[in-house]
């Protein structure tokens, strides 16, 4: 009776501040409804995967609809947290109808109840269904992480809401192996934990809801990323940096008195590179152009490779003959006069 108390008022917590937040969401004015609704929805579906473990707990006979309804829950939290990052990221986002495949998993446990006798099955491949979806959803916040770290706010908003779910995940997979009433409690409290340190931290900073993560931001940071690229460019093109074998994104950085992290993503952003990759166009560029000129006939291979920043002769080698699909003794010999 004692655990049924307990886990009964968590899970009202929970259940009655995830609608709260819903409802909060999505009538909130925002230059971007989408988003707000597609977190309503996040909410909700937790809530309603919350509200299983009150009527199983509360009410043993209950019908097993009711351990069917909290998997549909379950199993649209993944997609539309998906979603709703999605929409923060993408210019003029829109709900597609391939988006609707995403909740296939919740409209099969939606009549799972009727010919599915053990639950268990069900619930393991809405635990590993969430954990897909926390991978795909951290591979797309590293793709925009340049844009993140020119937003604070939003990038600790963003850290704190994957984390949550999470947590939450940790605690469905701890109760799948673990099914006893400590995990029910656990689950429950971590869920509680979870939404009212969102709550508590988006109320203090209420103009997120405005979504300023957004179009301007975005615009804002590829300029800055132009001009740094062009600052880069100058580096390589005028002052030759690329000719220096011991050259670094550091010691580039160190020249441009700018963050090694920024140099970094900024050659990404400009040249569509890595820095490695932009290394090399331009030391192999050099080689080809000293290789083509008659002036510096009387160099070696091995010596215009070094005079262009090359530290390893196989790898000038490797790299000379990748570009311009011939070696460059090869490559020499169609320009030497006969």
């Amino acid at each position: 009776m004692k655990f049924a108390v307990i886990l009964s008022a968590l899970s009202a917590l929970v259940m009655g501040h995830s609608i709260f937040l819903a409802v909060y969401f999505w009538t909130a004015n925002s230059k971007k409804p989408l988003s707000n609704r597609l977190l309503a929805l996040l909410l909700l579906a937790l809530a309603i995967r919350i509200c299983k473990s009150i009527i199983i707990v509360a009410f043993p006979d209950a019908s097993d609809f009711w351990p069917s309804l909290g998997l549909i829950g379950m199993a649209a939290i993944g997609p539309f947290l998906w979603l709703y990052l999605c929409s923060l990221f993408q210019q003029n986002f829109k709900i597609r109808a391939l988006h609707y495949l995403h909740f296939t998993l919740s409209a099969y446990m939606s009549g799972a109840v009727f010919f599915v006798e053990d639950l268990r099955g069900l619930y393991e491949i809405a635990v590993y269904q969430i954990l897909i979806y926390l991978i795909a959803v951290g591979y797309l916040v590293y793709e925009h992480q340049h844009r993140l770290e020119q937003a604070e706010n939003w990038r600790t908003w963003i850290y704190l809401l994957i984390g949550g779910v999470t947590a939450i995940w940790g605690a469905f997979t701890f109760q799948l192996y673990f099914a006893n009433p400590l995990s029910y409690i656990g689950v429950t409290a971590i869920a509680t934990l979870v939404l009212y340190s969102l709550s508590f931290w988006m109320m203090r900073r209420s103009k997120i809801l405005d979504h300023q993560f957004d179009i301007d931001n975005g615009n804002r940071i590829d300029e800055a990323f132009e001009h740094l690229g062009a600052r880069i460019l100058e580096e390589m093109e005028v002052q030759k940096r690329f000719q220096d074998p011991q050259l670094s994104i550091s010691k580039l950085a160190k020249h441009l008195n700018t963050p090694s992290h920024q140099v970094s993503k900024a050659v990404n952003a400009y040249f569509q590179k890595t820095f490695p990759e932009l290394l090399n166009a331009y030391r192999i560029k050099a080689a080809s152009q000293m290789l083509e000129n008659p002036d510096f006939q009387h160099l070696s291979i091995e010596a215009v490779a070094y005079e262009c920043g090359f530290q390893s002769i196989s790898a000038f080698y490797a790299s000379f003959k990748k570009s311009n699909q011939m070696t460059p003794a090869q490559y020499r010999k169609q320009y030497s006069i006969a």
